[in-house]
């Protein structure tokens, strides 16, 4: 259901970035991947402060930042997996698999190292409950882009050489 509006909207919603040689790019994304990039953004920026430590000393060592980090964690995965779900059941069209492969692609690839960026440079120590997520993002990622191909190709091969199983 989600999936169905996403692909109409793909069009309208791109990020742009910083590659690793320092270009700016252009990255397309779902309306809902944009959204979450914008609210994983306006989270940070509203919490920023709240987690330099010189603001507030008197917090327990890292208390507060492992509640953001489990909160931005959970928020990040809340949505990965239900756009998983939304892969899985089959009803999702080729255009709509691929944009969740790409809005899983993304997410790990450029919105975590951001995230991870952002706290690192408000916090004590590098997040590295994030890091660790992000190994978990990129199994999401190569396992929707196997299954998406394991099911196109079993389609090519009975439609397309009209072979069936046992031939």
């Amino acid at each position: 259901a989600d999936t169905a509006s996403e692909s109409k909207s793909d069009d309208d919603a791109s990020q742009e970035r910083k590659s690793e040689d320092n270009q700016v790019r252009t990255i397309k994304l779902t309306a809902s991947a944009q959204y979450m990039y914008n609210c994983a953004h306006e989270i940070l920026n509203q919490i920023a402060p709240v987690l330099d430590r010189r603001s507030f000393p008197l917090d327990p060592p890292g208390k507060l930042q492992s509640v953001v980090i489990g909160g931005m964690t959970a928020l990040l995965e809340s949505y990965l997996i239900h756009m998983a779900r939304q892969g899985k059941v089959g009803r999702a069209t080729d255009q709509q698999s691929l944009a969740i492969i790409a809005n899983a692609y993304f997410l790990c690839i450029d919105l975590l190292p951001r995230i991870v960026a952002t706290m690192s440079a408000h916090t004590t120590r590098t997040p590295s409950e994030l890091t660790s997520f992000g190994d978990k993002m990129k199994r999401l990622y190569v396992a929707l882009q196997t299954d998406f191909c394991q099911r196109r190709a079993a389609l090519w091969i009975s439609d397309h050489w009209k072979w069936q199983p046992g031939d």
